[in-house]
Parts: structure tokens; sequence; C-alpha cells
């Protein structure tokens, strides 16, 4: 789950609204509030606070954006297959040379070679 995600906001929301989602969060997880001692709720606690220290900052929150752009990059898919293309259980050559299998049934966009960094995607239609 990114930082975002954890306050219940958008990427581009404004700082008021970042602030206000957190306040809000705050009285709902508080271990002071909420009666609760169990450890998921104090790792909620803490998660909302250590994404609000991040996002809240300017020069955090850029850097923190560039990461999760960058991130996003690496994930895209270098190609793009159609899926209907293949038979049930056809067969993909990666550039690397190793059998990707092209499994139909299987609920998955984005199939990773094992042996290099090549991302096919499936388109599914």
């Amino acid at each position: 789950m990114n930082l975002y995600e954890i306050l219940g906001v958008s990427p581009n929301c404004t700082s008021d609204i970042l602030r206000q989602e957190y306040h809000r969060l705050l009285l709902e997880y508080h271990p002071d509030k909420n009666n609760s001692n169990d450890l998921i709720s104090r790792k909620r606690f803490e998660d909302i606070q250590n994404a609000y220290k991040t996002l809240s900052n300017v020069e955090l929150r850029l850097k923190y954006d560039q990461e999760q752009e960058r991130h996003h990059l690496h994930t895209l898919p270098h190609t793009k297959i159609d899926s209907n293309d293949f038979d049930d259980d056809d067969e993909y050559i990666c550039r690397c040379g190793t059998v990707l299998e092209i499994d139909k049934e299987i609920d998955t966009d984005i199939i990773e070679c094992p042996n290099c960094s090549m991302k096919i995607g499936l388109n599914k239609k």
C-alpha cells in the first residue's frame, strides 16, 4: 500500500486535504481513542503517522513521488501481445530465448520473464 492509499488521498491532493484526512485518521486509529491495543491497530496508526510525515514535507513528498514514478516505469511491459492470438496453453519466446507459457485462464496482465528483465503485457479482449 502506498503512502497516499494509507491516508486515503489522491497524489494530487492539497496540503489542506492531506492534513484533514490525517487528523481524521488519527482520531479513528489513535490507541487512546479506539480502546484497542492490538498490533494491527498500532501498526496502522504508525503507518498513518509515517505517511503524513513524508507527504506533508514538500521535499520528501517530491522525492517519494519521483520514486513512485520510477517504480511505475519499471513495472510497465516492454512489449504487448494479444492473448487472443494464442491457444489456451500456447508459448511465447522471450528475447533471451526463455519459453514463456501463455495461459489465458490465469488472471494477469503482465508476464515477467524469470531469466531477464523482460515484461510482456497481455491484451485481453
